[in-house]
């Protein structure tokens, strides 16, 4: 894994897509992650190339030197912090190892209200994708958002940030991973699916 790439128009900082406060860099549970935090503690994130699928479909197969009596941060610690490992974590199961590492389960719906570049509000605009929402703001900068994330292209370098997932999204996507499904599955290490179930059962802090 890479570590994330910061656009020159976020290096001092992005406007908070939720309320237009001022948001700082700092760092997270995820080393390859970058996090963009205000005042209110709204979080976005900037998240390093991610691996691809035929190497996430080798997951459950791989030995990982985590002991039987490890506990579920413990687990997550190393899926989120060894390069090796990380080559093979699905990006989305990362996302929740990092919330519940950081015991993050939002009690609101995250959403991009204002241009993270100039701080101007985001509008919807007609675009051709039906799968994204086009938003832009007043000043042209322009961008495609779907599932908590928004991309575009600024000062000809890419954008992409990404939103927390909320306590009933998380419930949402966590069911979805431990359902059967023979596509999930060898993306998942039992390690993992432990982490999972652990949260499933209930004991997750809201924020």
């Amino acid at each position: 894994m890479d570590v994330p790439h910061i656009p020159k128009v976020f290096s001092q900082g992005i406007w908070c897509p939720q309320c237009d406060e001022r948001s700082t860099p700092r760092t997270c549970a995820d080393p390859f992650a970058v996090c963009f935090v205000c005042a209110s503690d709204h979080r976005f994130y900037i998240s390093a190339t991610y691996p691809v699928s035929s190497e996430t479909e080798k997951a459950s197969a791989l030995r990982v030197p985590v002991a039987k009596s490890a506990s579920e941060a413990e687990a997550a610690h190393y899926w989120l912090t060894n390069s090796q490992a990380r080559d093979h974590l699905n990006p989305q199961l990362a996302q929740l190892l990092r919330q519940f590492v950081e015991h993050r389960a939002l009690s609101y719906e995250p959403e991009f209200n204002w241009c993270p570049a100039c701080g101007r509000p985001l509008l919807p605009f007609e675009q051709p994708d039906v799968w994204v929402q086009g938003l832009a703001c007043e000043n042209g900068h322009e961008f495609a958002a779907r599932g908590g994330h928004i991309n575009g292209s600024l000062g000809g370098e890419r954008i992409s940030l990404l939103s927390e997932y909320s306590a009933k999204a998380l419930q949402s996507v966590v069911g979805g991973w431990l359902k059967p499904n023979p596509l999930l599955a060898p993306q998942m290490h039992a390690t993992v699916r432990d982490i999972l179930e652990h949260y499933a059962s209930g004991q997750a802090a809201t924020v």
